[in-house]
């Protein structure tokens, strides 16, 4: 009896649930913003791909990681990120939707500013973005 409680407690300690908390979930979705800025701005385009599942769409452009490298190859010299501010993160158990405000400084010269909805889901153990939808304002 008490190897089995054992191994039930060694068992659940060693579990990575998919339950995770927003705020858990805010940290890792912003460390991602992190990278996908410095990627981005580094032209690590295929960096920044490993962030997105396979089948992940930018809204209005289409879908597929073919697309997305080709749409960000186009944008890595026109412009860098400056911010990535997050305004909210709402968690139900493996999906979450970050709102948020950016800030690109164009190679022309002049500020962009605009603000984003992204769908995260969690696959296997990583957030990944499914959903990616942008505008300047």
């Amino acid at each position: 009896m008490a190897i089995a409680a054992i191994a039930i407690i060694l068992l659940i300690a060693n579990m990575d649930g998919k339950a995770q908390s927003p705020k858990k979930v805010k940290a890792i979705i912003q460390a991602n913003g992190d990278d996908f800025m410095r990627w981005f701005n580094t032209g690590e385009v295929d960096s920044l791909l490993t962030l997105y599942r396979d089948d992940a769409c930018l809204l209005a452009l289409g879908c597929g990681k073919e697309l997305i490298s080709t749409f960000y190859q186009s944008q890595v010299t026109l412009y860098k990120f400056e911010e990535f501010r997050i305004l909210s993160v709402s968690v139900c158990d493996s999906v979450a939707v970050e709102k948020g405000n950016w800030t690109v400084s164009l190679e022309s010269g002049g500020v962009i500013r605009g603000q984003y909805l992204t769908e995260w889901r969690r696959t296997g153990k990583k957030w990944l973005i499914v959903n990616d939808i942008s505008d300047n304002y």
